[in-house]
């Protein structure tokens, strides 16, 4: 995939970012066609109808222009592209030009309505042109104002067409958005467990060290692990040791709720410290607070290495990793249910 193609397919993806993208090729597109148009029009002697099509061209490159600008003057094109629309459509139908030709454009508005609005607003942008019909084809005075001579058939169904085209665009933006939603859910629960461990919801390996990729002050990290997790399991079966290492990530994040936490692999956690001068004191929390946990199948001790980078400069975590588990392994030979710095 291109560049190109890839920068647009992440446009496309956001939904708020395809609507901006769709309104920019609309002015584009439709600018070009009422060129075209205009000098067809030129060509074919059309008078009013030219003058029409070229300040329709015009208008767009303005909606274009103003459009592009961005943040909340976007809202000021689209009001203005209304307003274009329903007062050239209104020319169409009085006038007929050419030969009732051009009032069949309007079948074309509540598929890109609701395409460039969504289902609210594009419901309202698609009823202004079947209520602009209703009035001209089906009321005494609106016959009377158009200066072209519809057959009675056309009149009587061509707003009965435009309603179908209507149902069917309102359909399909309906599949478009749940399906859109449905993505959203399933891409943010992929990025979530890319970077989070499923049992723990603390973080995982990846996502940790995505976490520490824009570190640039020192900090502090300590590598812990559950003391005799094995006997655990074994004693009480791995149901209970998910339990202790779910109570275990519980409190470490409760304990440090600012600190970054990561089930490094199996009983293992790392904690990385943004405020350094924090970490000690938090450590020896997590020793007493693993210390009060209930006697029985659920209750655990741990043992904690901490290691420190320097101050202000960017710290190294790969030697800050083998630093904290050399220090977690001096705690476990040394006795365990220790802190060793």
């Amino acid at each position: 995939m291109s560049k190109l193609s890839k920068r647009f397919h992440e446009l496309l993806v956001d939904d708020k970012m395809r609507l901006v993208v769709q309104l920019d090729v609309l002015f584009i597109l439709l600018s070009v066609v009422s060129s075209v148009m205009t000098v067809i029009n030129i060509i074919t002697g059309k008078g009013a109808l030219t003058w029409v099509t070229a300040v329709f061209a015009a208008l767009c490159i303005i909606n274009l222009l103003l459009h592009r600008r961005g943040g909340a003057g976007r809202t000021v094109p689209i009001l203005l592209f209304f307003l274009e629309v329903y007062a050239m459509f209104t020319f169409f139908l009085i006038t007929g030009n050419p030969d009732g030709f051009s009032a069949l454009w309007m079948a074309m508005l509540p598929s890109f309505g609701l395409l460039m609005f969504r289902k609210k607003v594009g419901t309202l942008f698609s009823l202004v042109p079947l209520l602009q019909l209703l009035f001209f084809f089906w009321t005494p005075l609106g016959r009377s104002l158009l200066q072209y001579e519809y057959t009675d058939t056309f009149r009587m169904r061509f707003p009965v067409l435009y309603v179908a085209f209507f149902a069917l665009a309102f359909f399909l933006e309906t599949i478009r958005e749940v399906t859109y939603d449905e993505l959203v859910k399933s891409k943010n629960e992929y990025a979530y467990l890319y970077a989070h461990d499923p049992l723990t919801g603390t973080y995982n390996r990846h996502g940790f060290l995505q976490q520490t990729e824009s570190l640039e002050s020192g900090v502090a990290l300590a590598m812990l692990d559950v003391d005799f997790f094995k006997q655990i399991n074994d004693t009480y079966g791995h149901a209970v040791g998910d339990t202790v290492l779910k109570n275990l990530s519980e409190m470490l994040q409760t304990t440090a709720p600012d600190a970054d936490i990561c089930r490094w692999g199996g009983d293992e956690f790392v904690v990385l410290f943004h405020a350094p001068e924090q970490a000690e004191a938090l450590c020896r929390s997590f020793l007493e607070k693993s210390r009060e946990t209930a006697d029985g199948a659920e209750r655990f001790r741990i043992s904690i290495g901490l290691s420190y980078s320097e101050a202000d400069t960017p710290p190294d975590i790969e030697k800050l990793l083998q630093s904290a588990d050399e220090k977690l392994y001096r705690a476990k030979s040394s006795g365990k249910d220790r802190l060793v710095m």
